[in-house]
């Protein structure tokens, strides 16, 4: 490489050294395709669910005491609910409101502060055996 080569803008040196641009080329790849993936995984539809379907779910769940349901909004007629659980994907769930009436709702949020926490699975099967 030249000395005087280093005195060239940085975008023109990487761009026009062959010995360089394979490697960045290889991160810039690697890198869109990260990005991709969580694009992806974050625009996923929520699974639809019938009011049976969301009682079972209410009762699985991988660690208990880590487990949790929160209520995220409503919108264009359906509620949406968010299950994190320890050892498992978070879970986006959409009921219908004919299925499920349901008392203060709000906007559909992706702000997590304001989501409802909800005593449902581990919690709601303490409260039952009491």
């Amino acid at each position: 490489m030249k000395s005087h080569q280093w005195q060239l803008p940085i975008w023109r040196l990487i761009f026009n050294n062959r010995d360089i641009f394979p490697a960045n080329k290889i991160v810039m790849l690697c890198c869109l395709a990260f990005f991709l993936l969580l694009f992806l995984l974050g625009c996923a539809s929520p699974q639809t669910v019938n009011r049976t379907q969301l009682e079972q779910l209410k009762t699985h769940w991988q660690e208990p005491k880590l487990t949790m349901w929160y209520y995220v909004g409503s919108k264009d007629g359906f509620h949406y609910f968010h299950h994190q659980d320890l050892g498992s994907a978070p879970k986006d769930i959409r009921i219908s409101e004919a299925e499920l009436s349901w008392q203060n709702t709000f906007p559909r949020t992706r702000s997590m502060k304001k989501w409802r926490q909800l005593d449902w699975g581990f919690y709601e099967h303490i409260k039952q055996n009491r």
